[in-house]
Formats: structure tokens, sequence, C-alpha cells
């Protein structure tokens, strides 16, 4: 992934830097860096109760935030239309056991009742004239002895 970087355009630099300063990013980054410890990620996380997005995308970068949940917020960039990916991690989650609380065209919100795992899922669609797809995910990690 770093020759890849290194081989960028200047121009495909700065967009890739666009998604790494947006503004929604930035607020929740500031925010649980004051409040605790986090560290970048180099790679999606492996988390086990999240399917991985089975279709060719490209990681953008995200934090790990582990003294509380963990939590993690991470970004990734598809070439499907923002509905087809919203339709796959609703499908995908549902038949997985959570539970939707919310759904639109660019958003998702579910809880994995058995653990109290939570995640959004954010779709932005044609990034920044890339012809791609930008998928921000919050995901955090519940604890399975606090359920009933």
């Amino acid at each position: 992934m770093l020759i890849a970087l290194t081989l960028l355009s200047p121009a495909k630099a700065q967009r890739t830097n666009i998604y790494q300063k947006s503004p929604g990013f930035e607020q929740w980054r500031k925010q649980h860096e004051e409040s605790e410890q986090s560290q970048p990620l180099r790679a999606a996380p492996d988390l086990p109760e999240l399917p991985g997005y089975p279709r060719k995308s490209i990681f953008q970068g995200g934090r790990a935030f582990l003294k509380a949940g963990p939590s993690y917020f991470f970004r990734f960039t598809a070439l499907e239309e923002s509905r087809a990916i919203i339709d796959w991690y609703k499908g995908t989650l549902a038949g997985s056991g959570w539970t939707m609380n919310n759904t639109n065209t660019t958003t998702l919100t579910a809880v994995l009742k058995s653990t109290g795992s939570r995640i959004v899922v954010s779709v932005s669609p044609e990034t920044h004239g890339t012809g791609r797809t930008m998928v921000s995910i919050h995901y955090t990690k519940g604890n399975q002895h606090n359920q009933p």
C-alpha cells in the first residue's frame, strides 16, 4: 500500500488527503483523541462481528480507540453506488443477527443485541470527482457481560 501511495500523482494525493480531512471525521477524531488514546489504522481492522465489504475497495484510513469499547472509525472507497453499498450492509448485517435502528439511502445504524456492539455505516456518493463512493464506518464493540 505504501508503494502505491508514493506513486500517486500530486492531484490524486491531494484528493486522498481530502478524504482524510472530511469535516465529520475531523470533529469526531478530535473529540475522541481528547478523551482517550487512539492509534492510526494502516488497514481495515479485522472485526469478527462485522463482515468486510466483499467487493473491490481501497482503504483510506481510520483510527482505533482501544480504551473504551473498543471503537473503530475507518473509511474506504468502492466503485458501487451508495444505495447498493447500504443495501449490502443492511442485508448482510440483518443476516448476522444485527437489528437495524435507522436506515436511509446514505446511512445505516444497527446494534448486535447479543453483545451490545453498534455500527454506523455512512456513504457519500461519487466523492470529489473520483468516480468512487466513500464509505465511513464507526463500530463500537459491546460488552456482552453488561447485556441482560
